[in-house]
């Protein structure tokens, strides 16, 4: 099976624009990253986070070797993380070979896309769970995005738009880590770091803006939104899964 091999020019011209098309609080993601910390992210809908994380994912790979793995809800939507890699692999002349499952193949590593159904327990590499509050149960996939990170060379990222189920609000939270409430260990502006070992940040469309996402119509998208469905879509409202609280027993 033939994989892409990058030059070191390419792999340089990569990161070069990689870095053009950041944001600063992508920057932030990013550094956390290269801290090999685990990091769960509530953010606003269509920030550029499955954008960036896509291209981060592929730097990581061609510059460490390490494995990398999106896992969403469905496979179609762990795939858009692929469409990314490949946009930004045809900017430096490159196109990037898959296998018959669609998953690309790099020289030293393999970028893998998987679904909520698919079979996991042969995967191992750095984890990002995308929307992962909208898994059917966010508490097996936390499970199960943990069983492919557990070397310790790994890291795992979780990200998403707060949704309605009780279980995803204790995912954020730390719940299932300590099976209490990890105590921040450490604030940075607008995040902190856990004594679980978990980076948590939770950012808001507002927030993205001021750090120079002028990909929006805010006043456009209010009237647009119910004051409720703003608040989850985009401000990072846990509410309505708090609330579900009793169902979820």
């Amino acid at each position: 099976m033939k994989r892409t091999r990058f030059t070191p020019g390419q792999i340089d011209d990569l990161h070069a624009m990689v870095t053009r098309f950041t944001f600063p609080y992508q920057a932030v993601w990013q550094r956390v990253g290269k801290l090999n910390v685990n990091r769960t992210i509530t953010k606003a809908r269509q920030i550029g986070a499955t954008a960036f994380f896509a291209r981060e994912a592929l730097l990581d790979a061609l510059t460490t070797g390490r494995n990398q793995i999106f896992y969403a809800p469905t496979r179609e939507q762990a795939q858009v993380a692929r469409a990314h890699m490949q946009a930004a692999a045809w900017q430096v002349g490159m196109n990037l070979s898959t296998n018959a499952a669609g998953h690309v193949l790099l020289h030293d590593a393999q970028i893998s896309f998987l679904g909520e159904g698919s079979l996991c327990a042969a995967y191992s590499g750095n984890v990002y769970v995308d929307e992962f509050p909208w898994f059917k149960n966010p508490r097996t996939a936390l499970l199960i995005a943990n069983s492919m990170s557990m070397h310790k060379q790994y890291r795992r990222t979780l990200y998403g738009s707060p949704s309605d189920n009780y279980l995803a609000f204790q995912v954020w939270r730390g719940d299932f880590q300590r099976r209490t409430h990890p105590l921040p260990a450490l604030f940075m502006p607008g995040s902190s770091f856990g004594s679980d070992g978990v980076w948590r940040q939770s950012l808001t469309l507002e927030q993205a803006i001021a750090q120079g996402c002028l990909l929006h119509d805010l006043e456009d998208i209010k009237r647009e939104c119910t004051p409720e469905e703003y608040r989850v879509l985009f401000g990072c409202d846990w509410s309505q899964a708090i609330n579900n609280k009793e169902s979820a027993a």
